[in-house]
């Protein structure tokens, strides 16, 4: 489900691409360009480092920021133990990296772990961030 901006003229320059959780307000026809465009109301931009969802609210469209890059790249099940390891793919900070976690780092609480790695998430949007990546998991 990899829905790069980059390749999308039409949001290109209407997000000034900052590290900091921002929202950037949108017309309804960019909203239904995106949407339409990417089949999604995930944006995920590995070269600016950022995942953002599309939102329409009630009175307003909306792009924001909901957390630094990264994706679960695939769900590992040791058939004799039963333990599932959730293989994740970030950025750090500095770099592309990868990580082998617990299955309980998809949970809600679970989540914080991945703050010690570098990824970068509102609190305030970690159901946001546990339903991208739930979605990036199958």
């Amino acid at each position: 489900m990899q829905n790069n901006i980059n390749s999308n003229d039409c949001i290109k320059e209407k997000i000034s691409l900052s590290k900091k959780f921002q929202r950037i307000d949108i017309s309804e026809e960019e909203y239904q360009k995106i949407i339409s465009t990417i089949k999604s109301h995930y944006i995920v931009d590995k070269e600016n480092n950022f995942i953002g969802v599309v939102k329409k609210n009630k009175y307003s469209y909306e792009i924001r920021y909901i957390m630094t890059y990264c994706k679960v790249l695939r769900k590992i099940i040791d058939v004799t133990t039963k333990q599932i390891r959730i293989e994740y793919e970030y950025n750090n900070g500095i770099e592309i990296d990868t990580i082998q976690l617990d299955g309980e780092s998809l949970s809600k609480f679970g989540l914080k772990t991945l703050l010690s790695y570098g990824v970068r998430f509102n609190e305030t949007d970690i159901d946001e961030v546990n339903k991208y990546l739930m979605i990036t998991s199958y």
